[in-house]
């Protein structure tokens, strides 16, 4: 049975990548499939809160994979779940939204500068509208927001960047008052979406405030469709467990 299992769950993992790697035109359908890759590929207890400390983060902690022997980390370490996914966009007319209890509601304008960096909204050609991060000195000069965690929930992020020149990796960061935590990364690029997506877990009520760091001070950090949504560990189950039946 255990085998069944696991062979339906890595049939439908390599059906989803399949499609990963075919054109997306469409944001939503893209992080549809992200959340799907990520459920499926997953371990059995997707989410671990990590107690490095006492003090600093125990009430707050990035989703936790094995990563490969030869890197020059430790054999686990705070990463999103899942793989950075990349696609040029045509059609991108998503607006800013987020289900982790924003503090502001409006749009564009409900974002905030972080650091000293200057926030200007930006229209593409298609008439795609998305928050820039510019005048940037420090690697943490970016926009921020909001959000009000639950406590024993689960929360999977995702958000599109985009680098003004270049490429540089960039790291979504949510800061409480007792530390910070990295709920992913991805490297943006010039002229394409990126799209970063990792998750997180809270083991009690807590407001934190999100922030883009890039150590590459030079370039503006684009930001669009930013996404923070909220599971229960038993509907993170049986997210995992639809995904496998849909085989």
């Amino acid at each position: 049975m255990g085998k069944s299992i696991r062979s339906k769950r890595e049939k439908r993992l390599r059906s989803i990548r399949r499609e990963m790697v075919e054109p997306i035109y469409d944001k939503k359908d893209a992080a549809k499939l992200a959340i799907q890759e990520a459920a499926l590929a997953a371990p059995k207890l997707p989410v671990k809160p990590t107690r490095a400390d006492d003090d600093a983060s125990a009430s707050f902690a990035a989703m936790e994979v094995e990563t490969p022997a030869d890197d020059n980390q430790s054999s686990k370490f705070l990463k999103p779940i899942g793989k950075k996914l990349k696609k040029k966009i045509k059609i991108a007319k998503k607006k800013f939204h987020g289900k982790g209890k924003i503090r502001r509601k409006n749009g564009l304008k409900g974002w905030t500068s972080f650091g000293y960096a200057k926030i200007r909204h930006e229209e593409a050609n298609d008439g795609n509208k998305y928050i820039a991060a510019t005048a940037r000195n420090l690697p943490h000069h970016s926009v921020s927001q909001h959000f009000d965690f639950d406590k024993d929930k689960l929360y999977t992020f995702s958000a599109w960047l985009q680098a003004s020149n270049g490429s540089a990796d960039v790291e979504a960061v949510f800061k409480i008052a007792t530390g910070s935590i990295t709920a992913g990364w991805v490297s943006a690029k010039e002229g394409c979406w990126s799209m970063l997506k990792g998750g997180l877990v809270v083991d009690v009520s807590v407001s934190a405030q999100l922030y883009f760091q890039c150590n590459n001070s030079a370039i503006d950090i684009r930001v669009d469709s930013v996404s923070l949504q909220p599971f229960t560990h038993e509907e993170w189950k049986s997210h995992q467990d639809m995904n496998i039946q849909k085989v």
